[in-house]
């Protein structure tokens, strides 16, 4: 970077003339307040300025340095920003809505009661950032680092955090509403009573996770792993586990009223005591499982493996067991318990269906 350098004075006569500032350094400068909206910045060094309040509403920066720096209440909207540096900045109060860029540097940067409402963050890293109290709304984090992130009693509703790693993020108070979580890492996270109705979190890392008494109510878990997660309590009502890894999780008394169990492997769970009313396990495997309890009236486990799978004081009602492997499962001979319907399993093996 070249060793230029601009005052204050000289700095705001370029950005009035609508003329680039590229590779200079303004260290000393006292920007508080100044106006550098709608500006183009390519490897300026902004470090050591005094900067409270500065504004770059709409500008464009570009492989900038900010690190350390004082930007509190400072003003972003709309700026793209790419390869820039704000390591260790103080950014909380900052009004950032609807700005956006690609591989910048916010590891230890303090947004706290930030606006990050309507951003798209592609391949940046946020490593020990805090985000606490900040506004998350329709945000996008695609691909980027989010390590020992602090998002305590941060706001997200319909944000998306792709493949962010969040196993040691502090999220004490934090609201999920419609977030699209995918391949999110969480796995041993500790979330009992958190709420994620109706959010996404497809081929998500949730092993060994904390969901006691959660709010699970139409999420999407399709292709996740859960293996050995606890979701005692919760409520899953209308949850979707299409093809999820269930193995030995636990989900004694939660509310699944019309869940979707199809292809999931739910060995050796346990769903002690749980509502399951209408809920559909074609396909599943539940060899040794435990429904022991659970209100199974309506389920379907048509074609799913129940291999001694237990199903004590369960309650029933039309449950059906069409086409499934019950080996060394004993189930009560009642007319409320559907098994095989043979005109079914004739037109399921007619030729025409067999390769549907």
């Amino acid at each position: 970077m070249s060793e230029s350098k601009l005052t204050r004075a000289e700095l705001l006569a370029k950005v009035l003339d609508g003329e680039p500032v590229r590779e200079v350094t303004l260290s000393g400068c006292d920007l508080t307040d100044a106006d550098f909206s709608h500006a183009v910045f390519e490897k300026v060094d902004f470090r050591g300025c005094e900067m409270r309040g500065s504004q770059f509403k709409d500008s464009i920066l570009a492989g900038c340095r900010f690190d350390g720096n004082d930007l509190v209440t400072s003003q972003w909207q709309g700026a793209a920003l790419a390869d820039c540096n704000f390591t260790g900045a103080a950014m909380r109060r900052t009004q950032m809505a609807k700005s956006r860029g690609s591989g910048n540097q916010f590891n230890e940067c303090d947004f706290g009661s930030a606006d990050l409402s309507d951003c798209a963050w592609a391949q940046c890293s946020f490593v020990d950032a805090l985000l606490d109290k900040t506004l998350l709304d329709q945000c996008v984090f695609a691909q980027c680092t989010t390590l020992r992130i602090d998002l305590r009693e941060a706001q997200l509703r319909n944000t998306i955090l792709v493949g962010a790693d969040l196993r040691a993020a502090r999220l004490d108070g934090a609201r999920f509403e419609q977030v699209v979580l995918n391949q999110v890492d969480l796995r041993g996270a500790q979330l009992p009573g958190f709420r994620f109705d109706r959010s996404q979190m497809m081929e998500a890392k949730l092993d060994g996770a904390n969901l006691k008494g959660a709010g699970l109510s139409q999420v999407g878990f399709k292709s996740a792993s859960l293996v050995g997660a606890c979701m005692d309590g919760a409520d899953a009502s209308n949850a979707v586990f299409v093809e999820a890894k269930l193995e030995s999780a636990t989900m004694r008394g939660a509310k699944m009223t019309q869940a979707l169990f199809v292809d999931a492997n739910l060995q050796a769970a346990d769903l002690s005591r749980a509502t399951l009313y209408q809920a559909i396990f074609h396909r599943a495997h539940c060899a040794g499982a435990r429904f022991g309890g659970a209100d199974l009236q309506y389920a379907d486990f048509s074609h799913a493996d129940v291999t001694s799978a237990s199903f004590e004081d369960a309650t029933w009602l039309r449950t059906k067991f069409h086409g499934a492997t019950r080996t060394g499962t004993n189930l009560p001979a009642a007319a409320s318990i559907l098994l095989d319907d043979p005109d079914l399993l004739e037109a399921e093996h007619h030729p025409l269906n067999r390769n549907r």
